[in-house]
């Protein structure tokens, strides 16, 4: 799994993504070993890559086990248009790991 599979993934139990802003919504995945945690903040931000209008907030990742990784939702954004995800935006690899047990 990618980086960009692992956010995708992320994005499909995302409810909220592309309709109004909400606070504080959590999501268990299917297996219950991680909860999804989407806190949007109205508002919208510009791409820096780009310039598109992308939405501000937090999504946080968390497994049973204790860990946890959180990235701004314009990493969707980022998916979709095919820019470059840094080690600055995300903590991959323990994106990665935490997907492999949702």
């Amino acid at each position: 799994m990618t980086v960009q599979e692992a956010i995708k993934q992320v994005a499909l139990l995302d409810p909220y993504q592309t309709r109004d802003f909400r606070h504080g919504t959590h999501i268990t995945t299917p297996s219950g070993q991680v909860t999804i945690g989407y806190e949007y903040q109205r508002g919208i931000i510009p791409c820096p890559i780009c310039g598109k209008w992308t939405g501000m907030g937090m999504i946080t990742v968390r497994h049973v086990d204790g860990r946890s990784v959180a990235f701004n939702p314009a990493l969707y954004h980022y998916v979709d248009a095919g820019h470059v995800i840094s080690d600055s935006d995300i903590d991959g690899d323990l994106l990665i790991a935490i997907m492999g047990d949702a």
